[in-house]
């Protein structure tokens, strides 16, 4: 209901294909006269569209733009364009709560969905009351967008917490579900009685049982009843249940009812979707190895015979080992886990298990450090870039600097960022050369967003003094660089000088590219599955997806980043979450909600986006409005994508037409 809602509203705002020159001009990220005018003086379609692309650019100009037309405007779809557009731009938090009640459902239903990103405390009391409207859809999006709130750390009132309860038992299955992702969300709950009650009554649809489980965990509900979400039948349940069992707020016994339900289900031959509750389990566990009953069935875990495939044995197995040498086992025992070098789960994989063991102090020291040597000379940058925040815990060892030194000058942007990142971590406790060796770094950074910005908290942390660094960053043409060098300055209590940003360069791909209705064929190791593209929405991401899967980008990339019952992402061709094509795409949000399937364009801040891509294991809210929806894969295809994990690969990527 809520994606037919948003393409709805997408078709009424949108009326026909937009022109050439919204893309261009967007693509600028600066507002030219004829746009301010269209959105003004226009039909309602070209109005509407205007305004989207004003809130994409979101400077001075387009943002004053907004807020005049939704002080001014009559007609609902020019509301709704106008708070949409606020939306996107990320501001106008009072002039959108101020549309509430104007106009009818789609305006309202646009005013709460924005809230959830752009309200303070200030305007909760418009959230509150949108929860017990009489409208179905209302109370479902102010559900969602009390919980992308308190994703926000904006504390829940009394009054909000009681609706949110109320709305568990709601007749309509999209409000039991907004309310249950406002409840999971909900930050630093109290005990609440009545709300536990009313989460564990929760039984449908499987979306809102996933979503209780997680706020019972979050409430530190008893055992017995979290103990019910590992024998649910829908595996996102079963990893909420996981975690709830294995968190903070969790007891010993929790942790030993744990091990023997990951010992019982791996026994039973749990591979596909079923393993992600597993390898959830055991990484969650591994630091409680300590603890008989964990430590022992992680033993048995680890000696036994799978009955599973290659990669599930060898991934189970190592977490396993991940577990024991925590428990005293020799590092030797996770270095040699799974199974050979060329089969199975990747030994680069494998290899950051073990640099996070000696991150964690597993070991001796001298142990840590031929270890950590090994590491740093690997060939795989997914390896190396795993080692600076493991070798920053042996500092101040002369070895542990030497690996530090050497990271920042590898010829990988992954690793360089790793470093900088590490020793950025140490701020007071940094040692003096750090200083020097990370303004080495920025002239690589200037053509590096990523590194840019990790180079830029990590000179804020060590208050090193880089006058010309932040002065490049003020100018530079990525909107989030300049705004990482904003927030670094004024935390080093300066005011940053106003600079003009250079010209954004356009995505060197072609928007015919995205032409007609292009849908990516996926070919991976476990299976295929599609992706449904949607050019009208985001012609640039898209005609770069197209343009780099007909020129074989993809072949061959690793799925790099999978969080269960979360996402799955791909599309790196390092496959260390920092590579990407060798330029930028514009980030081109929308309304469309990220759902189970919605296929996004993954980034490091607005406009840094290239080849790097995910999928959806469940719905997103918070994601809405800020990343790129570039497409959706159907609810047929997806038992392959539930399927995938770290190591998987993606084999060749087609487009058909």
């Amino acid at each position: 209901m809520k994606r037919a809602l948003a393409l709805v509203v997408l078709a009424a705002c949108a009326g026909r294909a937009p022109p050439p020159r919204y893309p261009l001009v967007e693509a600028g990220r600066k507002t030219e006269t004829w746009l301010i005018a269209e959105a003004d003086t226009g039909t309602v379609a070209a109005r509407a569209r205007a305004l989207h692309a004003l809130g994409r650019i979101a400077d001075d100009e387009a943002v004053l733009t907004l807020e005049h037309t939704l002080a001014t405007a009559t007609a609902e779809g020019i509301l709704v364009a106008a708070v949409e557009g606020l939306w996107f731009a990320d501001t106008g938090a009072a002039q959108v709560a101020g549309a509430y009640g104007r106009a009818a459902d789609l305006l309202d239903v646009a005013v709460v969905r924005a809230l959830g990103r752009l309200a303070t405390a200030g305007e909760l009391p418009i959230l509150e009351r949108a929860l017990t409207d009489a409208r179905p859809t209302v109370r479902a999006a102010a559900g969602i967008a009390v919980g992308v709130a308190g994703r926000r750390k904006i504390p829940f009132t009394p009054g909000i917490r009681a609706a949110l309860a109320r709305g568990l038992a709601d007749v309509d299955p999209l409000v039991r579900t907004g309310a249950a992702y406002g409840l999971a969300t909900e930050p630093d709950p109290p005990a609440d009685a009545a709300v536990v009650s009313a989460l564990t009554a929760l039984s449908d649809p499987p979306a809102a049982r996933t979503l209780a489980t997680k706020a019972l965990g979050q409430r530190k509900a008893p055992l017995a009843t979290l103990e019910r979400g590992l024998h649910d039948g829908d595996v996102w349940v079963r990893v909420e249940a996981v975690r709830a069992l294995s968190g903070a707020g969790a007891s010993v016994e929790m942790r030993a009812h744990l091990a023997a339900w990951l010992e019982a289900e791996w026994g039973a031959g749990a591979d596909g979707a079923r393993l992600h509750p597993v390898v959830e389990g055991m990484s969650r566990l591994a630091a409680h190895t300590g603890e008989p009953e964990v430590g022992d069935a992680f033993q048995r875990i680890h000696d036994a015979v799978p009955r599973a495939s290659r990669m599930a044995a060898d991934l189970v197995q190592c977490r396993a080992a991940a577990g024991l040498v925590r428990r005293g086992a020799s590092l030797e025992v996770l270095a040699r886990c799974g199974g050979g070098a060329t089969e199975g789960w990747p030994l680069w994989a494998r290899r950051q298990l073990l640099a996070a063991a000696v991150k964690d102090g597993v070991g001796s020291a001298a142990e840590r450090r031929a270890t950590l040597a090994a590491l740093a000379s690997d060939p795989d940058e997914r390896v190396r870039a795993a080692v600076p925040e493991a070798a920053a815990a042996l500092l101040p060892d002369d070895d542990a600097a030497r690996i530090l030194r050497a990271a920042l000058a590898d010829k990988s942007v992954a690793v360089a960022e790793s470093a900088c990142d590490a020793l950025g971590a140490l701020e007071a406790k940094a040692p003096d050369w750090a200083g020097p060796a990370l303004l080495a770094v920025a002239p690589r950074a200037e053509r590096e967003p990523e590194l840019r910005e990790s180079l830029l908290d990590a000179l804020t942390a060590l208050k090193v003094d880089a006058p010309d660094v932040f002065a490049k960053a003020l100018a530079d043409p990525s909107p989030a660089v300049r705004k990482k060098a904003h927030e670094d300055l004024e935390k080093l209590g300066r005011k940053p000088a106003a600079e003009a940003p250079t010209a954004l360069p356009l995505p060197p791909v072609d928007l015919g590219d995205a032409g007609g209705r292009p849908i990516l064929v996926v070919n991976t190791t476990k299976g295929v599955f599609h992706v449904e593209l949607t050019p009208d929405v985001a012609p640039w991401n898209v005609a770069t997806l197209v343009t780099l899967a007909e020129r074989h980008f993809f072949d061959g990339t690793f799925w790099h980043r999978v969080v269960s019952g979360f996402v799955v992402q791909g599309g790196d061709p390092t496959g260390t979450g920092a590579g990407g094509p060798g330029f930028s795409v514009v980030a081109e949000p929308s309304i469309l909600p990220y759902l189970r399937g919605t296929v996004g364009i993954a980034d490091a801040g607005k406009d840094t986006g290239g080849s790097q891509w995910f999928v959806m294991h469940a719905p997103a809210p918070h994601l809405d409005g800020r990343y790129t929806v570039v497409g959706q894969v159907p609810e047929a295809d997806m038992a392959v994508v539930d399927k995938l994990m770290v190591g998987d690969r993606i084999l060749r990527v087609e487009v058909s037409r």
